[in-house]
C-alpha cells in the first residue's frame, strides 16, 4: 500500500497507520474469508479481461465489489469496494490501483459477495456472482426513460417532481415506477437503491 486516507477509521475501525502497518495483510483479513476468496477470483478474471482489451480501453475499466467485512471491533458490515487503475506498465497493464471502501450496510444488501466490471470505453457493465464465476453482461431491462426515473428516484425526488423535470404527467411517472419495480422483482422504492447500485445502474 502506498497511502491510506479518508474516513478509514470510521469504515474499518482501524487508523491509517494501523492499515499501512498491516499492508496487504489488511486487505486479506478485512473481508470475511469466503468473500475474500471470491474477490481474488474476480480480480484474476479482471486481469484476464484487461489483457484481452485494447490499450486505449484499459484506462477506462474499473471494478466494484460488494462483500462482507469485519471491523476492528468485530462487527460485520457490508462494503462497497471500488477499484480504479492508476498506473500502467510498458504493456499498458495496470499495477497501481486506487481503492475506495464505503460502508453500505444501511442499504440492506443481502446478496453478497458480488461484483461489477464497468467498461466506460464500451459503456458495458458486467456482473459476477459466486454461483456463476464469469462476467455476465448486464442486460438493460429498463428503457432509457425508466433509467432516468430511477436516477431521479434515487436522488429523493417524488413522482410530482420527476413529472415536472421530465415534462410528464404524475400518472405516467407512477406507471413507470410500477413497471420498474415489476421488472426488478422488487416490492418498494426503498429496495431500489441497493438493486440499482449492485447492478451498475447508478
Amino acid at each position: 500500500m502506498e497511502s491510506v486516507s479518508g474516513e478509514c477509521e470510521e469504515v474499518s475501525g482501524y487508523s491509517a497507520a494501523e492499515i499501512l502497518a498491516q499492508d496487504a495483510e489488511f486487505l486479506m483479513q478485512f473481508g470475511l474469508p469466503e468473500d475474500t476468496r471470491f474477490n481474488l477470483l474476480v480480480t484474476q478474471l479482471g486481469m484476464e479481461y484487461f489483457e484481452s482489451r485494447s490499450a486505449e480501453e484499459r484506462e477506462l475499466i474499473f471494478f466494484v465489489y460488494f462483500y462482507r467485512a469485519r471491523k476492528k471491533d468485530g462487527r460485520i458490515i457490508t462494503v462497497q469496494h471500488q477499484c480504479f487503475p492508476l498506473c500502467f506498465d510498458k504493456n499498458n497493464l495496470p499495477f497501481v490501483f486506487s481503492n475506495i471502501y464505503t460502508d453500505v450496510t444501511y442499504l440492506g444488501i443481502t446478496q453478497v459477495p458480488q461484483a461489477l466490471k464497468i467498461n466506460r470505453y464500451t459503456h458495458e457493465v458486467f456482473h459476477v456472482e459466486p454461483q456463476n464465476l464469469k462476467f455476465n453482461k448486464a442486460e438493460t431491462e429498463f428503457s432509457v426513460r425508466e433509467r432516468e426515473i430511477i436516477k431521479l428516484l434515487l436522488k429523493g425526488n417524488s413522482s410530482r417532481l420527476i413529472a415536472e423535470q421530465l415534462y410528464l404527467s404524475q400518472e405516467t411517472v407512477r406507471t413507470h415506477r410500477k413497471n420498474i419495480l415489476r421488472k426488478a422483482g422488487l416490492n418498494s422504492t426503498a429496495e431500489l437503491l441497493s438493486y440499482a447500485l449492485t447492478r451498475g445502474i447508478v
